[in-house]
């Protein structure tokens, strides 16, 4: 599965896989891949059967714009190739933040409710994840074209007009200063 993120001219991100990070890689193309088999590296294969798999932190993602963002991850497409209860969300990882953290999955970028981190110019978070009640029918499904999409909406955003950082009560806040805040 690849790493996707939604264009806004106001808005500006980096995207890259974290040092040590087991399953994410760049691909040739300039994507970020999240492979679960041997390619990455790893031991093993695919995911766990009826169980909860964690991962991460696997990439950052950056905020090198001017203006500060509420940054989400859409993964329904992958949610759709699991079928069933199986879902895969995003959570800003927590050791890094003072045991503070927030989940980025969130389906409606206009409305994101309590979901996402608010980057300050200059400010990332490190992502990690997590695969929920996997089905035994769905461990050896092929996860290759799915894709996950990032957005970074600002208060300017021309798509998401009420979806910026004003408009929101995201889990976290990344400060300028290094500082971070529970906001929901």
């Amino acid at each position: 599965m690849s790493l996707n993120v939604s264009d806004d001219s106001y808005a500006y991100l980096q995207v890259e896989p974290t040092t040590g990070a087991t399953f994410a890689e760049d691909d040739p193309d300039g994507l970020i891949q999240l492979n679960f088999d041997d390619t990455s590296g790893a031991s093993g294969s695919g995911l766990n059967a009826n169980a909860d798999t964690g991962f991460g932190p696997e990439f950052t993602i950056a905020n090198q714009g001017t203006d500060p963002v509420l940054v989400t991850i859409d993964p329904t497409p992958v949610d759709d190739e699991l079928g069933g209860d199986g879902s895969l969300s995003f959570f800003a990882y927590s050791q890094e933040y003072d045991g503070k953290g927030a989940t980025l999955k969130s389906t409606d970028q206009n409305s994101p409710g309590r979901s996402g981190v608010i980057l300050e110019s200059g400010t990332q978070v490190k992502v990690s994840g997590l695969f929920r009640d996997i089905d035994a029918s769905d461990i050896d499904e092929d996860l290759s074209d799915a894709s996950i999409t990032i957005y970074a909406v600002s208060d300017n955003s021309e798509l998401y007009p009420n979806g910026g950082p004003s408009d929101n009560r995201a889990g976290i806040r990344i400060n300028s200063d290094g500082t971070v805040d529970n906001t929901g």
